[in-house]
């Protein structure tokens, strides 16, 4: 029952601001109805990245992850292309993992809203919650 109303809450549009408060929430949420909490986190994460694709704008996929940052943190993280066409997203100062512990990628609900603004599989690589020095995303095979 929680589960769906806080699903329609993320269906909603609702402020950036509204995201970082209620995300310890979201966690709470999935962590307590069971499953993969990294799988739920991110296909949440998928639902709002839906809503705002339409809203970031950039001329290329690396422009349109740092206009999704600046929209939902309001600064810019580090970009790093690989050799075999992947994207890191460094994100040295994470707002949602700040002085969190936990043994799960805590911040895949933003690896979820990547994935759906740019249309490229991503996932969380590193989490600052898990005891990692920063958060890093995984966008597969931009060309």
């Amino acid at each position: 029952m929680e589960w769906i109303f806080f699903k329609k809450l993320v269906e909603r549009k609702i402020s950036s601001v509204a995201v970082h408060t209620s995300y310890g929430h979201l966690v709470e949420l999935s962590l307590r109805m069971g499953g993969d909490i990294e799988k739920n986190l991110h296909d949440l994460g998928i639902i709002r990245g839906n809503e705002i694709r339409e809203n970031i704008s950039g001329k290329n996929v690396e422009e349109k992850i740092l206009n999704l940052w600046t929209a939902l943190f309001n600064y810019k993280p580090i970009i790093n292309r690989e050799w075999r066409g992947d994207l890191l997203i460094i994100d040295e100062k994470c707002p949602l993992c700040t002085n969190i512990s936990v043994d799960f990628h805590y911040c895949n609900f933003i690896a979820g809203i990547v994935e759906a603004v740019i249309g490229k599989e991503c996932f969380e690589e590193k989490c600052r919650a898990i005891g990692d020095d920063k958060c890093i995303y995984r966008v597969k095979k931009v060309v």
